[in-house]
């Protein structure tokens, strides 16, 4: 299976369902439409990607009501466990221009991604969010994982997504 990986929280929230479109700078390959798609959690957690969930508006999208440190949000997303692993899979439905996305989905949308000009959103459905993540190393661009890593992690150990407009309740 293919997978691509995402700084936390976006990961979970694009597993989960609380994030529909993963914007890139670079298009969705064609041969994943229509494909589901692994998405791994990485281990980065710096003062960028922390100065991100700083903000109100980013942590009101994802369901949290005042300030969250980096233990809640690191509990949020599943712990410890959920850096450095697969965390579910969505089913990749479409990959536009942001320009062309721009007021089809709800506020909490356009919080949890960078919808500027120029951009790709990486339209998903069918979001999975694994009950325990598995450890993997990942990579930068889509990269292949063994299906028997997935499939393991599928049998009886997922918890379904959510796709979810405005305010959600983790």
């Amino acid at each position: 299976m293919k997978c691509i990986s995402l700084w936390q929280p976006w990961a979970w929230a694009w597993a989960r369902g609380i994030k529909l479109v993963e914007t890139r700078h670079w298009p969705c390959p064609p041969s994943l439409i229509g494909q589901r798609v692994a998405v791994h959690g990485a281990k980065k957690w710096d003062a960028v990607v922390r100065s991100c969930c700083d903000s109100p508006n980013f942590l009101w999208a994802l369901g949290l009501t005042c300030y969250a440190g980096d233990e809640e949000i690191r509990a949020l997303v599943g712990g410890e466990e959920a850096f450095g692993a697969i965390v579910g899979v969505v089913r990749l439905v479409a990959c536009e221009r942001t320009e062309r996305l721009r007021g089809r989905y709800g506020l909490s949308e356009y919080l949890l991604g960078n919808f500027s000009a120029g951009r790709y959103g990486w339209i998903a459905e069918e979001p999975t969010l694994f009950a325990t993540p598995v450890p993997y190393r990942g990579q930068q661009g889509i990269f292949d994982v063994p299906d028997a890593v997935v499939a393991r992690a599928m049998e009886g150990r997922a918890m379904g997504g959510r796709a979810m407009e405005g305010r959600v309740t983790p």
